[in-house]
C-alpha cells in the first residue's frame, strides 16, 4: 500500500468521515480524542513502533476494526480518567461519542477546585508556594531551581498565562469559532 494519497488531516477523520458518511458533530469530538492522544503522548498518531502503511491504518479506521491500543497506545502511567476521555472520544460508534458538553464537564472534573483564592496562595497549588520546606533547597540552590522552573513557565505559557499560573491562578484558555471549539485548562 502506498501512502502518497493520504492527506495529514485524515488521521483526525472518524470512521463516518473517511467512508464518505454526512458530517456531525461527533466527528469532531473524534478529532479532539486523537488531538487528546497526540498532547499526552507527545507523538504523532499511528507512528509509534509500526511500520504498517498509514493507508492501511485508516483503512482499518474507516472499517471499524483498529485496534486502538495497538495503534495508539496510552502510556502506562496516563491519569484513568484521562484515557478514559480519549478512548470514548476515539469511540469507532458516532454515536456512542460523547458531546463536547460531557468532554468538557470530564476534563473539568480532572482540575477540581481546591478552594479560595486565598487557600491557593497559602499552599495548596504549589506554584510560588513553599518550594524550599518541599524539597529541601537552600540559599543559591534555591534560588537558581526558582529561575530555572520560571524560565521554563515563560517559555511553554504566554506571558499573561505564565503570571497567572506563578500567582496560584486557574487559567483557561478557550476560543470559539463557527465551526469548532478548543478548551484547555491549565491546572497547578
Amino acid at each position: 500500500m502506498d501512502d502518497s494519497g493520504v492527506l495529514p488531516s485524515m488521521i483526525y477523520m472518524s470512521p463516518e468521515v473517511l467512508k464518505g458518511g454526512h458530517y456531525a458533530m461527533s466527528d469532531d469530538v473524534y478529532a479532539f480524542g486523537i488531538l487528546c492522544y497526540e498532547v499526552v503522548t507527545r507523538n504523532e498518531p499511528y507512528s509509534v513502533g509500526l511500520d504498517t502503511p498509514l493507508l492501511q491504518i485508516l483503512h482499518e479506521v474507516a472499517t471499524s476494526t483498529v485496534d486502538f491500543g495497538i495503534r495508539l497506545p496510552l502510556p502506562a502511567g496516563t491519569n484513568p480518567s484521562l484515557s478514559a476521555i480519549c478512548r470514548d472520544c476515539m469511540h469507532l460508534n458516532g454515536g456512542m461519542r460523547p458531546t463536547f458538553g460531557e468532554v468538557d464537564r470530564r476534563m473539568l472534573s480532572l482540575c477540581p477546585d481546591t478552594g479560595s483564592e486565598a487557600n491557593i496562595m497559602q499552599g495548596s497549588s504549589r506554584v510560588g508556594g513553599n518550594v524550599e520546606g518541599e524539597v529541601g533547597l537552600e540559599g543559591a540552590g534555591l534560588a537558581s531551581a526558582m529561575a530555572a522552573s520560571e524560565a521554563l513557565l515563560r517559555k511553554v505559557f504566554p506571558e499573561h498565562v505564565a503570571k497567572a499560573l506563578k500567582e496560584g491562578k486557574k487559567v483557561y484558555l478557550c476560543r470559539t469559532h463557527s465551526c469548532v471549539c478548543v478548551c484547555v485548562c491549565v491546572c497547578v
